[in-house]
């Protein structure tokens, strides 16, 4: 497994990050000679559009320098259960603000992926059997 990149906890908290996640090709372990890094942020609340749109482009730039590379910043808040979900599974913590605040938001994250997961199985089936007329 490759180390996670170090980027100063003061950037984070700068932002008013509380959690941030590498994930994608480079959290994976296999970038490509052009990859991106991807990084997911949780903010503190509340955030205007403006506000969230700056720290976002400001982050990219400071994480983009501090690794050598391009950066893409998405914020989770407001995100689907899928998105969050993708960037704790496969993601490398790269900061967390509160350990226990951490461990709320990534069991209330499996907790609403497995709800979209069930509804969506709910739904293909029903679908299936609109489609095909039999039940799986």
């Amino acid at each position: 497994m490759i180390p996670v990149p170090s980027i100063s906890p003061e950037i984070f908290r700068s932002f008013g990050i509380r959690l941030a996640y590498l994930f994608g090709s480079r959290a994976a372990g296999r970038p490509a000679e052009q990859s991106d890094a991807d990084v997911a942020i949780l903010l503190c609340e509340p955030h205007s559009l403006d506000d969230l749109c700056r720290a976002v482009a400001d982050l990219e730039s400071v994480v983009g320098r501090t690794l050598g590379c391009a950066a893409h910043v998405i914020p989770l808040n407001g995100a689907s259960a899928l998105l969050r979900f993708e960037a704790i599974r496969h993601g490398r913590v790269l900061f967390a603000a509160d350990g226990a605040e951490r461990i709320q938001f990534e069991v209330r994250t499996l907790r609403e992926y497995e709800e979209f997961r069930r509804r969506q199985d709910l739904y293909y089936r029903a679908m299936l059997t609109r489609l095909v007329g039999v039940a799986p």
